[in-house]
């Protein structure tokens, strides 16, 4: 197991536990609140999740069935992640994920936007409010995205919020924001 990785897994398990123990999650803003990807509806959340856009772009390029996730949600406890969804307050309507997972390259930032809500700006405001919250919470980080070569949408997202390409491995770019 990496250095890195096993200096930093017990912290981000522990404060993941506190979090979630005293509902801290990041701020809130216009009628859109953040909430744990756990504590959305099962179904709901597949459905966003497993289509085809979303596939496309993800590091797994499978659809997730329900057995699966409920496995997940099992074990999320267990995991060095945090995971959150940025919900319309009026009708309950996933807006987008947000999430940083402790990985071997380091703390990797994963997101996806409902189709219905790209570019107006809910995704970068999402991902910044993340940031801000995951450096508050775990100290300053240097933060990774690993992004399909072909995803010019988020590598230009990426760019805009401060991300640099670091490398090129395979069909991904990871990128480095410190």
């Amino acid at each position: 197991m990496d250095l890195f990785y096993k200096k930093n897994l017990k912290k981000v398990l522990n404060k993941k536990k506190y979090l979630f123990d005293n509902e801290i999650y990041p701020n809130n803003f216009l009628n859109f609140s953040f909430i744990p990807t756990i504590k959305y509806s099962p179904k709901k959340y597949l459905k966003l999740r497993n289509q085809n856009y979303i596939i496309k772009n993800s590091n797994s390029k499978k659809k997730i069935s329900l057995k699966d996730h409920q496995v997940f949600v099992k074990k999320y406890f267990l995991l060095p992640r945090l995971d959150y969804l940025l919900i319309n307050n009026k009708n309950n309507e996933i807006l987008c994920g947000v999430g940083i997972k402790l990985t071997k390259y380091g703390f990797e930032i994963n997101k996806f936007v409902s189709k219905k809500h790209q570019k107006k700006g809910l995704g970068k405001k999402s991902i910044l409010k993340m940031i801000k919250f995951f450096n508050k919470q775990f100290g300053k980080k240097t933060l990774i995205s690993l992004t399909k070569i072909d995803n010019e949408r988020n590598i230009f997202l990426n760019l805009s919020i401060g991300f640099k390409i670091k490398k090129v491995k395979g069909n991904f770019i990871i990128m480095e924001k410190k």
